[in-house]
């Protein structure tokens, strides 16, 4: 049995002027980050944007490999979004997989995220642990389908960062633990 830890990365600095890909971490986001080390595997993979390379690098002192597919919607849409029009438009994503409220659907995140999952357990083959470190909603949609649900409830309870444990063998990955930071 291998373990798998999804880590969603820190808190950010939203920054209406930037696209959310270029966001980086807070001061408070970089300390929780770094509250982590120890306990989770020093082997990392993350998505490649900022937020989530940063946070991955407070949880190791090893080099962090960036996994492409780990990287949250594709879009060309660089919209800024109030409170209210962000949770909006999430529902919507959660609520219909082909919606490509940020270019790419649930559907399709859903099956990225599992190729790059697939390539960090063949790139790990005979280590036991590594941790994931992404984004909420690729993270949920990913976690949705392997509890036959959209992922939206488990997206409203997230906070950054969130770590889930999966336990995988050949022929099943299964949540264990999660755990949520205030």
């Amino acid at each position: 049995m291998r373990e798998i830890y999804l880590v969603r990365h820190a808190e950010t600095a939203p920054d209406p002027q930037r696209p959310s890909a270029s966001w980086e971490l807070t001061a408070a986001g970089r300390t929780a980050a770094a509250s982590l080390k120890g306990a989770l595997p020093e082997i990392v993979f993350s998505s490649p944007e900022p937020k989530a390379m940063q946070t991955a690098k407070q949880l190791t002192q090893l080099p962090v490999t960036a996994v492409e597919a780990f990287g949250e919607h594709k879009t060309d849409k660089g919209t800024w979004l109030s409170g209210d029009e962000f949770a909006a438009s999430v529902q919507r994503y959660f609520g219909d997989r082909e919606n490509r409220v940020w270019g790419d659907s649930h559907a399709e995140t859903v099956v990225r995220f599992r190729r790059g999952l697939d390539e960090v357990l063949a790139q790990t083959d005979g280590q036991a642990r590594c941790t994931i470190v992404s984004h909420g909603r690729i993270l949920c949609s990913f976690l949705g389908s392997l509890t036959g649900t959209s992922g939206y409830e488990l997206w409203k309870l997230l906070t950054m960062p969130t770590v889930i444990k999966l336990a995988v063998n050949e022929t099943a990955i299964k949540i264990e633990a999660i755990s949520l930071f205030h």
